[in-house]
């Protein structure tokens, strides 16, 4: 089903709104797709892209997006809730108002994003990569950065002091 509703969204240019989304196993490329009001729930979509997207409002529980290519998406008062995006793309991506709680984000790169009002809770970040980006208000509270490279990113006000930093790269 999931893949039925990204590729109809996709072939008639129309947008996802107030779906609900479950159980399903895999995607494959889809680009241009603005998805608001939504929830997705024990979805798996791995090694897919899903670029130049707009997702607002979006709701990702118990979901497998692993090795997937985000580059280029804008996430909007989104929730990632018991989720795995592991090795995920995040190039030239904006995050406002995200949550990202008891989710697997390890060794997924983001670049050139900008994160605003974002929350990493009990999240495992190890071996993440942070180049070039812009983080306003963004917290780690209880997270993993076990060997995550942190590169050309203003680190000032932001509290590592509950998470586990043990072999943090900082340049």
């Amino acid at each position: 089903m999931i893949l039925d509703i990204f590729k109809y969204s996709n072939d008639n240019e129309e947008d996802v709104t107030n779906k609900k989304f479950c159980d399903e196993d895999n995607c494959l490329e889809f680009r241009h797709m603005n998805i608001s009001k939504t929830e997705f729930q024990n979805c798996k979509c791995l090694n897919s892209k899903l670029t130049n997207a707009f997702l607002s409002d979006v709701i990702f529980k118990n979901c497998d997006f692993s090795n997937t290519d985000f580059s280029d998406s804008s996430f909007t008062d989104v929730s990632f809730i018991d989720c795995k995006f592991v090795g995920c793309k995040f190039l030239n991506n904006s995050f406002r108002r995200v949550k990202i709680e008891n989710s697997n984000f390890a060794y997924s790169n983001y670049d050139s994003s900008n994160f605003k009002k974002v929350e990493f809770i009990n999240t495992k970040l190890d071996y993440f990569v942070l180049s070039l980006c812009k983080l306003d208000k963004v917290k780690f509270e209880e997270s993993s950065l076990i060997s995550a490279t942190l590169v050309g990113t203003n680190l000032s006000g932001i509290d590592f002091r509950t998470s586990n930093i043990e072999g943090i790269i900082v340049k």
